[in-house]
């Protein structure tokens, strides 16, 4: 029988983070935990170390080994001692920090992978993450090899650990004598091995071990980790704000044939592309990243301290909320973008303004669009999470794009209970309801319905681009999902438009159309308005969302819009607010997201013909 695989956990005094990172073990079904507790470095730390203490020795679904430190290590220290500490008692380890989430199965992913190299000596560690910048293109489902350690979420054996008591300035100078290059992978590992002992940090030092034996880690073909520790200033890592942008998915299968352990040949070069060939490129890298996560964390701040988040980011900010004044938010909005613009950072701007003319927006901007393979991946990784969270009785603040708030936004909340409204007054007297969801995804909203109104047949139409078409199919096999316009030769009980028909180059075409097979209502809601300027053309850059694409959206003069609708003989029944107002960069006067439930003719029964 192979030896339990024992997780080391590293914690210090963030509990709210530990009970998430420590859920996710409990769901993977680790049996045996070694958790170090650092102690307080000041009086202020010492309530929230007791915390961390009490949600430890809270534990019960799992064997836990507590070590509670009585003065502060720091986490170098801590890692260095405590899984030479496990690897005295265990050929092998796990080794979580107290803010790094992980995927269930991922524990079964890094146990397997340890078992079956345990005696393969190419081979000095394994991890559940990489990121899409530094990962080769011709991976696909398999795991790869790298010859650059990693510290979020690994795992090792007893044998690769020899060497570790060596500082990371001893590592490299013995690299140097025998004529390895120390900036292989990339130019940030010299400087932070000089700095190694000085700060406390450790990681560097395993990957220099890893480089001096010719060592490689195997690396997942996509995260199986999430590291939710990034405060609104941290500086976890260099250029950490770019690592954020990775989308956690569900765990691949373990392999019925684990590859042989040969380094991919793109890993060097994709490490150099993003911190440098030298020191010279390292610092303007570096001052680049560093002056773009200043200014995406300074603004973050703010927008907390404007809408009152709760969640846990936000506590450090909440006492100062009340001093900020209202109109210092679209000042740091535009301060944001513009700091973006001098960098030449466009990619960091999410919304920008291009003008009032389609076509001359599309010629100028040849973005990727909403039809590619990326959407339907990202969507998928975050459905069982959003099924999830449908569940029990807990608010519907839940947002499908992140998935990440955990109930917590009244934005969203808002959103969702509109739509439950629309839905109960447009299926009353009726037991099923028939719906068309333009624009609807993988069916998000059929879910909604279904939880929303439990005691009506939702008999449910959703056009979309073939990408999600086909994968809202494959979800929902007894539903209808159309990549064409043939949803449009029935009627329907009710229309709905959330977040889409800004997306049509022809949306007064688009709307025609869905005015016309409206039988009862139609919902059109998350549109952005503007109450002076002229309809304009704006980018929108998904990337904060998972989505590694970009796209072209009207932003519509509320009045235009709505005398469009009056044309097409629609009464509205009521005017919604939504949360969303995103700062268009460049815009001559901002939008603001708005929903609009509207009544057919009453006489209206056939649908509007068409072709």
């Amino acid at each position: 029988m192979p030896d339990t695989v024992p997780v080391a956990l590293f914690a210090y005094s963030r509990p709210l983070h530990l009970a998430r990172v420590l859920e996710c073990l409990h769901a993977n079904g680790v049996p045996l935990i070694y958790a170090f507790s650092d102690g307080p470095r000041t009086s202020q730390t010492a309530a929230e170390v007791d915390k961390v203490r009490e949600v430890l020795r809270a534990v019960d679904w799992c064997d836990l080994i507590l070590w509670e430190r009585e003065e502060n290590w720091g986490l170098g220290r801590s890692i260095l001692a405590g899984v030479t500490s496990v690897l005295t008692r265990h050929s092998s380890v796990i080794v979580f920090e107290d803010d790094i989430e992980c995927v269930p199965g991922a524990y079964s992913y890094l146990s397997s992978a340890l078992e079956h190299y345990a005696d393969n000596t190419e081979v000095m560690s394994v991890t559940g993450w990489t990121n899409p910048r530094v990962t080769p293109s011709d991976v696909n489902d398999e795991p790869y090899f790298d010859g650059r350690a990693e510290c979020w979420v690994w795992g090792t054996w007893a044998r690769s650990w020899v060497g570790m008591d060596q500082d990371a300035g001893t590592l490299v100078s013995e690299c140097l004598k025998r004529g390895i290059d120390i900036f292989r992978y990339g130019a940030d590992l010299p400087r932070m091995a000089r700095l190694e002992l000085k700060r406390n940090i450790w990681a560097v030092r395993w990957s220099y071990l890893h480089i001096l034996k010719g060592g490689l880690c195997m690396r997942p073909p996509y995260t199986l980790v999430e590291n939710i520790g990034f405060g609104e200033l941290a500086t976890n890592t260099d250029l950490s704000w770019e690592w954020r942008r990775n989308e956690i998915q569900t765990c691949p299968k373990v392999p019925e044939s684990w590859p042989v352990p040969v380094e991919n040949p793109q890993c060097p070069a994709l490490w150099r592309s993003v911190y440098g060939r030298s020191n010279l490129e390292y610092f303007y890298r570096k001052v680049r990243g560093m002056a773009s996560l200043r200014a995406t964390a300074i603004f973050n701040v703010l927008t907390r301290l404007k809408t009152g988040r709760t969640d846990a980011h936000a506590e450090s900010v909440g006492p100062v909320k009340s001093l900020i004044p209202p109109a210092l938010w679209p000042l740091a909005r535009r301060v944001r973008c513009q700091i973006f613009k001098t960098l030449k950072l466009d990619s960091q701007i999410e919304y920008e303004y291009l003008g009032s003319d389609w076509d001359h927006a599309e010629t100028h901007f040849p973005a990727k669009g909403w039809n590619v393979e990326d959407i339907p991946v990202a969507e998928k990784s975050k459905w069982t999470k959003f099924q999830a969270m449908l569940q029990g009785t807990g608010p519907l603040g839940i947002s499908h794009e992140s998935c990440l708030n955990n109930h917590t936004d009244i934005g969203q909340h808002n959103t969702i209970i509109t739509f439950a409204y629309v839905t109960a007054l447009a299926s009353r007297g009726l037991s099923t309801m028939s719906m068309l969801d333009w624009g609807g995804g993988i069916g998000h909203y059929y879910s909604l319905a279904k939880t929303l109104i439990p005691d009506v047949t939702i008999d449910y139409h959703c056009k979309e681009l073939v990408y999600l078409a086909t994968c809202g199919a494959e979800l929902f096999p007894e539903q209808h999902f159309y990549s064409d316009n043939s949803c449009l030769q029935r009627a329907y009980d009710l229309v709905l438009a959330s977040s889409s028909l800004q997306y049509a180059k022809d949306w007064k075409g688009v709307l025609t159309d869905l005015a016309g097979v409206s039988r009862g209502y139609l919902f059109v809601t998350r549109t952005p308005l503007v109450e002076s300027a002229e309809s304009f053309v704006f980018v929108q850059r998904a990337y904060a969302f998972g989505y590694n694409t970009e796209y072209l959206a009207w932003c519509l003069n509320r009045g235009a819009f709505l005398a469009e609708t009056r044309k097409l003989g629609l009464t509205l029944i009521r005017e919604f607010l939504v949360s969303e107002q995103p700062y268009i960069f460049g815009a001559p006067e901002q939008c603001i997201y708005r929903g609009f439930l509207f009544r057919s003719p009453i006489n209206r029964r056939q649908p509007r013909r068409v072709g």
